[in-house]
């Protein structure tokens, strides 16, 4: 019994464990040559999208009237003069929209100051009412914003 196990042994166990360690040494050889093509292929990936993201980028685009000193955002001063325009010419909603899209407290009360009051709220409606010229929801988000800053200073 004991002879049986070692004729077995060599003649069927060993060829057979050295066949399949034969064939997990090729797999790990194709394993790793399958990994080196993926990191070549994914560098090459990699590269090709920056470099089509640099040719895209903001820098090589072509200047646009508003934010040349900013990189794409208005200027305060270009916000100002957008607000001031659109004032001038009644449109009292696009101008305050225009000041509170900025996120800026001191654009917003810039635009407060620039208008009267009286203008804003003391307008009567074609159906006889009274109120504001101003949207619920810009009049709103004026009170949010001018809740924010230090009104002892004005």
């Amino acid at each position: 019994m004991n002879q049986l196990r070692q004729e077995t042994q060599s003649k069927v166990l060993d060829p057979l464990a050295n066949t399949i360690r034969e064939q997990l040494a090729q797999v790990a050889r194709l394993n790793e040559a399958q990994l080196q093509r993926l990191a070549t292929t994914v560098r090459d990936a990699v590269a090709r999208e920056m470099k089509a993201a640099a040719a895209a980028s903001p820098a090589n685009m072509p200047p646009s009237p508003m934010g040349q000193v900013t990189g794409g955002q208005p200027s305060l001063e270009e916000m100002k003069q957008t607000i001031r325009r659109h004032l001038g010419l009644h449109r009292y909603n696009e101008a305050f929209q225009a000041a509170l899209s900025a996120s800026s407290l001191s654009l917003v009360i810039a635009t407060c100051e620039m208008v009267n009051p009286d203008v804003l709220f003391d307008q009567t409606r074609e159906d006889g009412s009274s109120g504001s010229v101003l949207p619920q929801h810009v009049l709103l988000a004026l009170v949010q914003q001018l809740s924010e800053c230090d009104t002892v200073n004005f």
